[in-house]
């Protein structure tokens, strides 16, 4: 898992600094713009903060997709998924769930 979450993260780092890239080349061909080579390694170092910032919060966002879709595959399709987060059935849950919450 940890070898997809860094995938992911790469992934993404470099689909945001292409998109970013792209804007930068679209604004100076249009309107002319002239980027400095200081403001450019400013926010090159701008862009790596905010990437190494969002880098867990992308990791945890994976981490419960999976989760969730594991979750409804083995509610929906076949137990078995369960396999996937570690058991191979639903779990269940012991108590009295016919009580009222008010």
């Amino acid at each position: 898992m940890d070898k997809f979450k860094d995938f992911l993260a790469s992934s993404i780092r470099a689909g945001i600094v292409s998109l970013i890239s792209v804007v930068m080349t679209a604004l100076k061909e249009k309107y002319n713009i002239e980027f400095p080579e200081e403001t450019i390694a400013e926010f090159n170092k701008l862009l790596a903060s905010f990437l190494a910032a969002i880098e867990p919060l992308v990791g945890w966002m994976v981490g419960m997709a999976y989760y969730a879709i594991v979750r409804l595959l083995e509610m929906y399709v076949n137990p078995w998924f369960g396999v996937l987060i570690g058991m191979a059935k639903q779990p269940v849950y012991v108590g009295n769930m016919d009580r009222k919450l008010l």
